[in-house]
């Protein structure tokens, strides 16, 4: 047992040690340690997915830019040719900082949280009206109506206020994204069974059956080509998922293609953090 786990490294985690006996004290710890060496590759497999799919993302934005900036100094051109090069430079330089944010904050995960949580008590009706005022914005801009059904007596919950607001924004802005014109988005705050409930809804289009389990997946995209032209990275329900755990509560979706979707977090009211 020596033996082989000392051959065992980072290239060789798929290696397991021989458990000739799994009753004897001997074997059970072959076992435990093989269990081990299972968690670990999964972890160092995740690594590896992550810095692929995160290298994948930069890539493209990277490319935009570079090929942006050597066809406007390629020869002399005009203001309005300029305006639309700086224009179009501007716009992957955003997209960049908001795949860097997002990589910020989903690589804390899980290992600080909940350690980095500012908690605070905080009224949860002032945090969806102003999650909901700013996403307004956004719904006018794309012709969709967006109502904050905000009519429960207080909600006060001991969470990390400006992570709470990432959370609902981030449903926010994708229900935007994917609801066409005309169509409606809601967001609904009660109290159900002890907990905190936010409900956000949208007439969109809807996410397939078999994508729905995947949705909060880092990087996962239902539909990558439109969800790249919209901006997006695949991380935005990744993150509202680590926040959600991160307050440990629990967050469903319920959708229909060409119906919409809904997406409920139910967050604990009681103190669960000291």
């Amino acid at each position: 047992m020596n033996e082989q786990t000392q051959r065992i490294s980072a290239e060789s985690l798929s290696s397991r040690l021989d458990v000739t006996n799994s009753r004897d004290e001997v074997g059970r710890l072959a076992a435990t340690i093989n269990a081990l060496l299972t968690r670990l590759e999964e972890s160092f497999k995740e690594q590896q997915r992550f810095v692929a799919d995160a290298s994948h993302e930069l890539r493209t934005p990277l490319a935009v830019l570079r090929g942006e900036t050597e066809i406007a100094l390629s020869k002399t051109r005009n203001i309005d040719e300029y305006q639309e090069s700086l224009s179009l430079i501007n716009e992957e330089a955003e997209r960049l900082s908001r795949i860097v944010e997002d990589l910020f904050i989903l690589a804390r995960q899980p290992i600080d949280a909940p350690h980095v949580l500012e908690k605070q008590p905080l009224s949860l009706n002032e945090t969806i009206k102003d999650c909901a005022r700013a996403a307004h914005v956004l719904a006018s801009r794309k012709g969709v109506r967006l109502v904050a059904e905000n009519g429960s007596p207080s909600i006060v919950l001991n969470g990390d206020e400006d992570l709470l607001k990432r959370m609902i924004l981030n449903l926010l802005d994708n229900a935007v994204k994917y609801t066409p014109v005309g169509g409606d988005i809601s967001v609904e705050l009660k109290r159900q069974n002890g907990n905190a409930r936010i409900v956000v809804r949208d007439t969109g289009i809807g996410i397939p059956p078999n994508d729905q389990m995947h949705v909060f997946d880092r990087f996962y995209r239902v539909d990558k080509a439109r969800s790249r032209a919209q901006g997006g990275a695949g991380l935005g329900l990744s993150i509202v998922q680590w926040i959600v755990d991160a307050h440990e509560g629990k967050i469903t979706v319920d959708s229909e293609p060409g119906v919409g979707t809904k997406f409920t977090i139910d967050l604990p009211l009681q103190e669960t953090f000291k």
